[in-house]
């Protein structure tokens, strides 16, 4: 069983309680505004952009998310704009769980690799990204493998960056590590000039830590940030 099949089985547990059962056209929805949380779309936009002929079932889904507080709503004239509320906790776990569920369908990634990596680093607040050809399909058999981790000011990047680095130096694809502390990330959102860490916002599979990565986003886009 698919992750994706399995998802659209299970419940979300929350901080608040259980959320309804997930359904495929909310998936599909919500995996628009995971990847861009800034985005805001109207329905016709949200319809040609997820495919489908059911009309009704894309309003009922975005009825269901818009009363359930996970989608704020505004009025453009005549039109609805939709766009992701990050200061509900439930949100932020169903953006983490399709940033898991999209990361585990994607067959082109070197997954038991992954697992090895993500089994030897035992921070859990540790966000662990993909990044570089990888993440945007451009790979070839001679890319490197850009893994990226976002890790709290407290801790020591030169520990995990070195065990990245040991790690992968012998693996296929090789491991090209980059570790940034979390203000180092909210720094490089904020700063008016192109950085990696706008890089990662545009293009990234995340592994590890969706919901402490969406709420670095959201402390960004607080100050300023545009995407």
């Amino acid at each position: 069983m698919t992750a994706k099949k399995k998802l659209q089985k299970e419940y979300i547990s929350t901080p608040k309680g259980v959320y309804t059962k997930i359904t495929q056209k909310e998936i599909e929805i919500l995996n628009i505004f995971s990847k861009n949380p800034l985005k805001k779309m109207d329905f016709k936009g949200i319809r040609e952009e997820i495919g489908g002929k059911s009309n009704r079932g894309l309003f009922n889904s975005l009825k269901k998310l818009e009363l359930s507080n996970i989608l704020y709503v505004e009025t453009v004239g005549k039109s609805k704009r939709y766009f992701i509320n990050l200061y509900n906790n439930v949100s932020l776990g169903l953006l983490a769980y399709v940033e898991t569920a999209k990361a585990g369908n994607i067959g082109r990634i070197p997954h038991k690799l992954l697992n090895t990596i993500l089994g030897g680093i035992e921070n859990p607040f540790a966000i662990i990204l993909i990044t570089g050809s990888y993440a945007e399909g451009r790979e070839n058999r001679n890319s490197d493998l850009d893994v990226a981790a976002i890790i709290p000011d407290s801790e020591d990047k030169r520990i995990i960056h070195n065990y990245l680095k040991n790690t992968g130096a012998l693996t296929t694809p090789e491991i090209h590590p980059y570790v940034f502390n979390a203000s180092e990330f909210y720094s490089m959102l904020i700063n008016k000039e192109e950085n990696y860490g706008k890089e990662i916002f545009r293009k990234r599979i995340i592994l590890t830590g969706a919901e402490i990565y969406y709420k670095i986003i959201r402390r960004a886009i607080e100050n300023g940030f545009k995407g």
